[in-house]
């Protein structure tokens, strides 16, 4: 296979898409493919990764500003006026960089469909990305201040209990507070930091957890205590004491306690959990964390209590599992420009337990829980990369203490941040309008802020403020994917320009594959280059596809159970290279039936005649119709089938 050949196949698709809308600039696209066809052949792929996606950020910081850095241009892609694709951004921005009025909507997607469209091409990072994005993860944990409280160990207080009149907790207005840690800066910081503490106090959970209704479960991801991939995670390797203070063993890991202390002890030091890079782009991995086995389990437990005893006011500003209302409200955010888009950098890394201690104290309970199920150590799982040494870790070797409060990967570690986000955005919303921190005062103000995560909505005119809270707090505004000004927003996926959705293709793949699933994510691509009019990119993508498998996939307006090929006309079904659609009556189901690829994802089970069965059954509760076996997973595979679907 000849990557390269396919990435340049696919990109000449694009720039048939685009020159078919305007003839005009076919000549010039066509040059403008020579040279990169030509660059790709001595530079590599990386000119389609990392040079075109670096012009895609300046054009979207461009639109967002209204000026665009020509200085900037990678020199990659020429000079002057000979650079790459500069005949549609030239229609964009003149000369001097400042942007022409409201440029055309097509044309604004069309660049950053040129610009953008490799950009998450599933190809991995090179060696030195990798190892500066590790590094980049130990340097951002050093500088992170340290926390009040002990954090890590089995007894949960503040260090310097001779600063406080109880002489063991915190109280309300004591020194584990924002205003207290920061106030003394200047009068600036001290009024946002009182507002922040105000915020939170009143926003805070309204009640204390309830260790024992917890309803805790294993998470679908890694965990890194197990000695072999699929080991038994109902075996519970390790266990701490910190832990088992707050979550005791007998209880939580075991159907009876009879059985609790000859298996499983709490140990008085921690399981690590273990760094990971997986693929984001090419130009660096993500980093995750896989957590140990156990606290993992109480994380799931602990994040489903936390969703379910939101404060109304967060309960109307933060989004747990859909995107819709960020991307909606980013979409009609870029028509008038009143809302602003904040991304935030290195979010998870960032947001220390300094942060989160003053975030949360005015429950206590939530806060042991949160050090009880915390993982204080990590260790390094990136092939070729152990953390320096230095105070921290000179001890333990390559296990670095954090002091971040989790790294990504921990099961609280989302709801925590949106959580942190949200009172900050509306912090920031309640001194930018000069409004004291009542609650009904941060009621209005939560109605104008939409969290998901890191992606964050506010009021334009607040932007400013938040920035400065942030920055007080350590935490960094990603300034190429965060829009204040202009009518260009992104939020959760939506990239918006002019109330226009110009989000690009984004293409994963240069091949089908022979996997289920990379034949799936193929279809799924070309079904959306050809809702979005980019059809010889999605006719290329089909032909691509084996004419077998394609005469059996049908064609749709909605959305079928198997795979599916979408179009706009409703003429109902359809296939490939036939005239007819075989249908057939179910005498048992009293349906039609058509035939249909259907991907299915298949499990084998290696059972077990142990406690751990029982203790499975009680965590997953499975309905009484449910076809259910109790079990580890020894294997899993997806593949393609025929089947005989009922269409919609």
């Amino acid at each position: 296979m000849n990557t390269t050949s396919d990435a340049l196949n696919l990109l000449q698709a694009i720039l048939e898409d685009v020159s078919r809308w305007r003839n005009d600039v076919r000549a010039r696209l066509s040059d403008d493919f020579q040279r990169l066809k030509s660059l790709t052949e001595t530079r590599g792929l990386g000119v389609l990764l990392l040079d075109l996606p670096a012009v895609g950020r300046l054009f979207d910081k461009g639109l967002s500003s209204g000026w665009f850095e020509w200085r900037e241009y990678p020199s990659s892609l020429g000079t002057s006026k000979d650079r790459i694709f500069s005949v549609l951004i030239s229609e964009c921005f003149r000369e001097s960089g400042q942007i022409i009025d409201q440029p055309d909507q097509d044309l604004v997607f069309f660049v950053r469909q040129l610009c953008y469209g490799f950009k998450k091409l599933e190809m991995a990072a090179p060696a030195s990305a990798v190892v500066a994005t590790c590094n980049d993860f130990f340097q951002i944990d050093a500088g992170l201040l340290d926390p009040t409280f002990t954090w890590g160990e089995s007894y949960f207080y503040p260090k310097a209990q001779s600063d406080f009149k109880t002489g063991h907790y915190v109280s309300d207005d004591r020194m584990v507070s924002f205003s207290k840690s920061f106030g003394w800066i200047d009068p600036i910081s001290r009024k946002a930091m009182r507002i922040l503490d105000r915020v939170c106090m009143l926003t805070s959970f309204n009640r204390d957890i309830d260790i024992w209704g917890l309803i805790c479960k294993h998470g679908p991801g890694a965990v890194s205590d197990s000695a072999v991939s699929g080991e038994d995670k109902y075996a519970f390797p390790t266990y701490s004491e910190r832990a088992d203070t707050v979550f005791p063993r007998d209880y939580f890991l075991f159907p009876n306690e009879t059985i609790s202390d000859r298996l499983v002890r709490a140990e008085p030091i921690d399981a690590p959990c273990k760094l990971l890079a997986v693929h984001k782009t090419f130009k660096g991995p993500r980093l995750i964390a896989a957590e140990p086995t156990a606290n993992q389990f109480l994380q799931q437990g602990l994040m489903k209590w936390m969703r379910s005893n939101l404060h109304p006011i967060h309960r109307n500003s933060i989004s747990f599992k859909d995107q819709n209302p960020s991307r909606e409200l980013a979409l009609s955010a870029s028509r008038t420009g009143a809302l602003a888009t904040i991304d935030l950098s290195s979010a998870s890394d960032r947001l220390s337990c300094f942060v989160v201690e003053r975030m949360f104290r005015y429950n206590l309970s939530l806060l042991e829980a949160l050090n009880a199920c915390r993982t204080p150590y990590i260790v390094s799982g990136v092939q070729g990369y152990t953390f320096p040494q230095d105070e921290r870790n000179v001890i333990l070797g390559n296990v670095l203490r954090m002091k971040k409060f989790a790294a990504m990967g921990s099961a609280v570690t989302f709801p925590i941040q949106s959580i942190a986000y949200c009172n900050m955005a509306i912090a920031a919303v309640l001194w930018s309008e000069g409004l004291k921190p009542t609650i009904r005062n941060i009621r209005l103000a939560g109605g104008k802020v939409r969290v998901f995560g890191d992606d964050i909505i506010l009021p334009s005119s607040s932007a400013h403020h938040l920035a400065f809270i942030l920055d007080l707090l350590q935490l960094k505004v990603n300034r190429e994917k965060s829009h204040v000004q202009g009518y260009f927003r992104e939020s959760c996926g939506m990239d918006a320009y002019w109330g226009t959705d110009v989000t690009p293709v984004y293409l994963t793949n240069l091949q089908p594959g022979k996997t289920a699933s990379s034949v799936s994510s193929w279809v799924d691509v070309s079904n959306n280059a050809h809702s979005k009019g980019l059809w010889s990119l999605a006719r290329y993508m089909l032909d691509q596809m084996p004419d077998a498998l394609l005469r059996r996939v049908p064609i749709s307006q909605t959305q079928q159970a198997g795979l599916c090929l979408y179009t706009f006309s409703n003429h109902g079904l359809g296939y490939e290279k036939k005239d007819y659609v075989p249908i057939k009556w179910h005498k048992s189901l009293h349906r039609w039936l058509i035939p249909q690829i259907e991907v299915r994802s298949r499990r084998r089970l290696e059972r077990r005649d142990s406690w751990q069965s029982l203790y499975q059954y009680f965590v997953e509760s499975p309905s009484v119709d449910q076809k259910w076996s109790s079990g580890v997973t020894a294997s899993s595979r997806t593949t393609l089938k025929s089947s005989w679907l009922a269409p919609n």
